[in-house]
C-alpha cells in the first residue's frame, strides 16, 4: 500500500485492506512510503530480506512493537517468528530514491544458505578483481607505463560501485549520509579513471584533433559533480538519477566518442569498444530499469558482474598486447636514434677535421702574403676566397640541423621559449654544447678562437639565466 503523504501509523495500517503481489514492486518515481503486510505461516522461523541498497529505511512491526533487523548483514534484513498461529507483520519502507523494494522471505536456514552461497560467488569475482589490480599495479611498478596505473584506479572505481550495489557497504557502514549519499561519487571515480585510461590507451597525443577534444570534455565533469551536490543537500530524486545518466553519459562519450572515429586509424581502439560497448549497454539499462520502473527486462547485478569479468579480460589483453607493441616500436626507435647519433657524431668530426685543415691552409696563405712576396696570382687568390667560402659554408650547417633535429627533436624550438633573443651563433654554440664538444671542437666549427668560445658561453649562460651552481652541459642536455 502506498502511504503517498506519509498520514497513516501502525494503528491505522492495520485496518486496511492490501493488494497481493507476487513479484518485486518496481514503480520509478514513484516513491515514498510503501506498507506491506506479511502473514507467516504457523510455527516458522524465516528472514525477511529487501535486496537492493537504496530500500534501507524501513521499519517492521509485529502489532506495535518495532523489531530490530539483524545485524552484520549486505542488505536491511528482519527476522520473522510465528508460534501456533499465523503472525501478522506491517513492514513500513521509505523509498527517498526509487520506487524500488525487492522483498525476499527465506526460511531461515535457507537464508543462511543462500548467503552463504551467494558469498562464494561474489567472493570469487572479487578474487578476480583482486589478481587484475594488482597485474596492472605490479606492471606499472617495473614498467611505468600509466595505462596500467589507471586502469588499476578504474577497477578500484568500479568495484567499489559493485561492491555498493552487492550490500557491502551497507554491512560496514550502515544505514546513514555516507552510505546513501555515496553511490554517485564511486561512479564519478569511474568516470575519472576512464577520462584519464582514455587519454593514455589510445595515445591521444598522437592525434591533436581529439586530443583537443578531450580536454574540452574534462571540462564537463564539473556538471555531474554539481547535480550530485545539489542532491545531497535537497534530497531530490530527481537531481540523483540527473547525475547517474550523467555520468553514464558521459562514460559513453569516452568510450564512443573516441573509439568509433579512431576505429579505423588505430588498432586500440577497437579494443576498446569490444571491451566496454557490451557493459556500456548494460549500464544504461541496470541503472535505468529501477530509476524509471522499466519491466520488460530483469538485469541483475550477478550479470553485471559476469560483463565485468568479460571486460577485465578483454582489456588486460588489450593493455599487454599493447605494451608489448610498444616495448618493440622503443627498441627501433633507439636503435634508429643511436645509428642516427652515430651519424652526427661522425658527421661533426668531418666537419670538425675539414675546417681544421682548411684553416692550416688559410694560415698558410695568409703567411705566404705576410712574408713580403709579390702578389699573388689570380689562381692563389681565387683559392684562398674559395677556403674563406668553405669555412663559412651554409651547405653544411644545415645538413647538421637537420642531423642534429632526427636525434635531439624539439630541441632548437625548447631553446628559442628559454631565451628568445638568442642569436643563430648562440644557437649553433648550444647545439655543440649539447653534443658535449670541447672548446676548441666548437672554435673549429664555428671558425673563431678558443677565447671567443669562452666568452660566447658566458653570454650564452647569461641569456639562459643558469645559475651559478648550474653548468651549460647539464642545462643543456635537459633541454
Amino acid at each position: 500500500m502506498k502511504d503517498q503523504d506519509e498520514l497513516f501509523s501502525i494503528e491505522d495500517i492495520q485496518l486496511k485492506t492490501f493488494l497481493t503481489y507476487q513479484e518485486e514492486i518496481n514503480n520509478g518515481f514513484e516513491n515514498g512510503v510503501y506498507w506491506f503486510k506479511i502473514i507467516l505461516p504457523p510455527e516458522e522461523r524465516s528472514v525477511l530480506e529487501i535486496s537492493f541498497p537504496h530500500s534501507n529505511n524501513a521499519t517492521l512491526y509485529h502489532q506495535k512493537e518495532i523489531i530490530e533487523p539483524l545485524k552484520n548483514t549486505r542488505y536491511i534484513s528482519f527476522p520473522l517468528t510465528s508460534f501456533e498461529n499465523e503472525t501478522t507483520y506491517f513492514l513500513k519502507v521509505n523509498c527517498y530514491k526509487e520506487g524500488f523494494i525487492p522483498l525476499k522471505i527465506f526460511k531461515e536456514e535457507a537464508y543462511y544458505i543462500q548467503e552463504r552461497d551467494d558469498l562464494m560467488k561474489i567472493g570469487f569475482y572479487y578474487g578476480i578483481v583482486f589478481a587484475v589490480v594488482l597485474f596492472h599495479l605490479f606492471h606499472f611498478v617495473n614498467s611505468k607505463k600509466r595505462t596500467y596505473l589507471y586502469y588499476a584506479f578504474m577497477l578500484i572505481s568500479l568495484t567499489l560501485t559493485i561492491g555498493y550495489r552487492d550490500g557491502f557497504t551497507y554491512l560496514f557502514l550502515g544505514s546513514g549520509w555516507i552510505h546513501d549519499h555515496i553511490e554517485p561519487f564511486f561512479n564519478l571515480m569511474v568516470l575519472i579513471s576512464l577520462a584519464l585510461l582514455t587519454k593514455e590507451y589510445m595515445q591521444l597525443e598522437n592525434y591533436p584533433k581529439y586530443l583537443k577534444i578531450w580536454k574540452r570534455v574534462n571540462l564537463l565533469l564539473v556538471i555531474p559533480l554539481i547535480t550530485n551536490l545539489i542532491f545531497v543537500f535537497t534530497g531530490s530524486y530527481t537531481h540523483f538519477v540527473l547525475t547517474e545518466n550523467i555520468l553514464i553519459l558521459m562514460i559513453s562519450f569516452y568510450v564512443l566518442g573516441f573509439g568509433i572515429p579512431l576505429f579505423k586509424k588505430n588498432i586500440y581502439a577497437r579494443f576498446f569498444l569490444f571491451a566496454y560497448t557490451p557493459m556500456l549497454v548494460m549500464s544504461w539499462y541496470f541503472y535505468n530499469y529501477t530509476f524509471f520502473g522499466f519491466d520488460f527486462i530483469r538485469l541483475t547485478i550477478s550479470e553485471f558482474r559476469i560483463s565485468g569479468i568479460i571486460e577485465m579480460v578483454v582489456f588486460t589483453f588489450a593493455i599487454t598486447y599493447q605494451a608489448k607493441v610498444l616495448k618493440i616500436e622503443l627498441a627501433k626507435l633507439k636503435v634508429d636514434i643511436e645509428t642516427k647519433n652515430r651519424e652526427l657524431t661522425t658527421f661533426t668530426l668531418q666537419m670538425i677535421e675539414k675546417n681544421e685543415l682548411l684553416s692550416e691552409v688559410r694560415d698558410q696563405f695568409l703567411s705566404y702574403s705576410n712574408q713580403g712576396v709579390e702578389k699573388p696570382s689570380m689562381a692563389v687568390r681565387n683559392a684562398g676566397r674559395m677556403i674563406e667560402q668553405s669555412l663559412h659554408q651554409k651547405e653544411g650547417w644545415k645538413e647538421f640541423k637537420m642531423r642534429f633535429e632526427a636525434v635531439n627533436a624539439g630541441f632548437y624550438d625548447n631553446l628559442y621559449k628559454i631565451a628568445p633573443d638568442l642569436t643563430n651563433a648562440e644557437i649553433k654554440l648550444a647545439a655543440l654544447m649539447k653534443l658535449n664538444l670541447s672548446s676548441k671542437e666548437a672554435a673549429a666549427l664555428l671558425n673563431i678562437t678558443e677565447r671567443s668560445v669562452v666568452s660566447a658561453r658566458s653570454r650564452l649562460r647569461k641569456k639562459l639565466n643558469l645559475k651559478t651552481d648550474q653548468t651549460l652541459f647539464d642545462f643543456l642536455a635537459r633541454v
